[in-house]
């Protein structure tokens, strides 16, 4: 069992070191790729339900805006 727990402790250094020596080519050369294509990916699928979004808000807040004025001044008059 201790030869196992070696053998993967030995692994998992070797792997660590070597990622801390090429850093800065992973992350310019897989990260920065990567990211940049799922972020315009969520822009370009998530654009048009936000604007829905905001227009359904506003919408709403106008009309509760709206109501409140009718119900103050329905209340003025009576």
């Amino acid at each position: 069992m201790a030869l196992v727990g070696n053998l993967t402790q030995n692994i998992i250094d070797k792997c660590v070191s070597e990622f801390h020596k090429n850093e800065d080519k992973i992350k310019q050369k897989l990260v920065e790729p990567f990211i940049s294509l799922i972020l315009g990916y969520v822009h370009q699928q998530l654009c048009p339900f936000l604007y829905i979004i905001c227009t359904i808000f506003i919408l709403t807040f106008i009309m509760t805006v709206i109501i409140l004025i009718v119900l103050m001044n329905r209340k003025a008059v009576i």
